[in-house]
Order: C-alpha cells, then sequence, then structure tokens
C-alpha cells in the first residue's frame, strides 16, 4: 500500500527554501491532563485486554501527541483498542490497519514530521566522532618529510594511486 511521500527533509537540505509551515513544539514532557477511561475489552477478544494492548493504551494516553487529542480523537483511540489487541495477537491485517492509523496520530519521527510536530528536545545529543590519529609523513634519507608531489604523505598517495589504476 502506497504511502504518502517521503517524509520532508530538514530545512538545510531542500532545494526550495520557501517559507515553511511553523512546527508545533509539543516539549517532550507526556500529557498530563484528564485520560477518558479505557474501554472494556470486547466479547469476541476474550475475557481482558492483554498486558501489550493496556501498555498500548498507557502509553498514547500520556505521549506529548495526547496534548492534541481533542474528543473525536479520543474516541477514535478507544476504537483502535480492539484493533491493536488483535495486532498484539498477530492478526497482519490489522497490524497493517494500525500501523496507519497510528501514523495519522503522529506515532513514529517520521510521522511527526509531515504533521509538522515536534515532541522532543530541540536537538538529539550524538556522540561525538572518533577521529583517526593521524600518521606522520615518514622521513626521507635528507631527514625531511616525504610528502609527495601532491602534498599527501607518500604511503597516502600511493594507496589513492592504486585504487584509481585498479590495484
Amino acid at each position: 500500500m502506497a504511502g504518502r511521500g517521503p517524509a520532508p527533509k530538514p530545512a538545510g537540505q531542500r532545494r526550495r527554501r520557501n517559507k515553511q509551515p511553523e512546527t508545533l513544539n509539543l516539549g517532550d514532557d507526556g500529557y498530563a491532563g484528564e485520560v477518558p477511561d479505557m474501554p472494556a475489552c470486547p466479547p469476541g477478544l476474550g475475557s481482558g485486554w492483554s498486558s501489550e494492548t493496556e501498555v498500548w493504551w498507557r502509553t498514547w494516553c500520556r505521549s506529548p501527541q495526547a496534548k492534541l487529542f481533542t474528543g473525536p480523537t479520543w474516541v477514535r483511540l478507544r476504537m483502535l483498542m480492539a484493533v491493536a489487541e488483535k495486532a498484539h495477537r498477530g492478526d497482519m491485517k490489522a497490524i497493517t490497519e494500525l500501523r496507519l492509523q497510528e501514523a495519522s496520530l503522529g506515532a513514529t519521527p517520521a510521522d511527526m514530521l509531515r504533521l509538522r510536530i515536534d515532541a522532543g528536545p530541540s536537538k538529539p545529543e550524538l556522540p561525538p566522532r572518533r577521529q583517526s590519529p593521524a600518521k606522520a609523513p615518514e622521513k626521507t634519507a635528507d631527514g625531511d618529510a616525504d610528502t609527495g608531489s601532491a602534498g599527501e604523505p607518500e604511503d597516502e598517495r600511493a594507496a589513492v594511486l592504486r585504487l584509481v589504476e585498479g590495484g
């Protein structure tokens, strides 16, 4: 099934520099307001919700996205409980439907980009990149560093030439 296209690129990578729509920043703290009661499990699904479905419900109820939920959104989430239960039991059609419905609520980072929602700190902390230690140029017979004709150490220049020549 086709999606809605790729997620928008970060602003610095876009070709068109038109004014972009504002992104709604929800912050990374979850929703702390009133939450509707969890619906009863329908008779056709057994005696009660699985623990996975209960975790799913609580996760959505306290997510930053829940700050945007209106009455109809909460009704929809309650209706999705049965789909989530079937998905947690391995029903492939239910997994597909749940994925599509969660995308419209902003479940993944890509979904949030598409909906222009920011639900986290401004920039994730990335570990610093490891730098490989620089190799000292080898000394020639006269005591000077051999940088080759292009200013590179001789062994690097030779390696590049071997790659270019296919060796």
